[in-house]
């Protein structure tokens, strides 16, 4: 497992990860200064809402696109087979590409935190709150890739896949403030349908719009029970997704 970890790791220095994020978020930050330096009213709020909400999408896109393509790499070159010879269940096979990836993605919160505190983000309680949860989305991103990568063999069809379910579950709130604001006749049945296929989409996937809301980094966690929703979140979707990983790689004959 230790191995595995360590692997990941180093792949992750050779495909320059690190360089190439980090840079994206420099360039984010710098263009956020710049907004909020042409903005009449607000600018530090227009710049830290602006960086704090670019930055999350780029690091969700940077590793979806990394995990797909590194586990697609891992298929041609036989690698995984190898890695299943040595005496380590699936299981902790998945579990250590986890932790290999969930440790990326956590050294990577540190330029974004080095970056905030340059902005001079105005709240200091609501960026705590803001990074834990985006520490907590990231934990779910990484487990929807690679989960999605083991099981559709594609690199193309699991970025793009794990992309679209991320947007969908971002925006899943908008959907059903939406639905609850349509009142639709008993004869108009196929928007009535829409309304309630929404509201049951809505119960079974993630509300990532429970995380990471910019709005925290101007005015604080307004409020209080928002932590329990994005933990609840992270604690039950995060294990489901592995649970998926590890079913789909017993199933597979390698």
């Amino acid at each position: 497992m230790k191995a595995t970890f360590r692997y990941i790791l180093i792949t992750a220095a050779r495909d320059r990860l690190f360089v190439l994020l980090a840079a994206g978020l420099i360039v984010i930050a710098s263009i956020a200064s710049l907004l909020g330096g042409t903005a009449i009213t607000e600018p530090l709020p227009m710049a830290v809402s602006f960086f704090g909400g670019a930055a999350r999408l780029w690091l969700s896109l940077g590793f979806i696109v990394f995990i797909s393509f590194h586990v697609r790499r891992l298929y041609d070159t036989r690698e995984i087979d190898l890695m299943l010879t040595k005496p380590l269940s699936r299981a902790a096979l998945i579990a250590a590409f986890y932790a290999g990836f969930l440790t990326l993605a956590l050294l990577l919160l540190l330029p974004v935190a080095f970056l905030m505190v340059l902005l001079k983000v105005p709240s200091v309680p609501g960026f705590f709150w803001w990074m834990l949860s985006l520490a907590l989305e990231l934990a779910i991103v990484v487990a929807l890739a690679t989960s999605t990568a083991i099981i559709l063999r594609s690199a193309v069809a699991s970025a793009l896949g794990a992309f679209g379910f991320y947007v969908l579950s971002r925006m899943v709130g908008y959907f059903l403030g939406s639905a609850d604001a349509i009142h639709p006749r008993p004869e108009e049945w196929i928007t009535m349908l829409a309304k309630y296929g929404l509201k049951i989409l809505s119960t079974v996937m993630p509300r990532l719009d429970f995380f990471a809301q910019t709005e925290w980094l101007v005015y604080g966690l307004q409020d209080s029970s928002a932590p329990l929703h994005f933990a609840l979140q992270a604690a039950i979707y995060a294990p489901l997704l592995y649970a998926a990983a590890v079913y789909d790689t017993h199933r597979k004959q390698f």
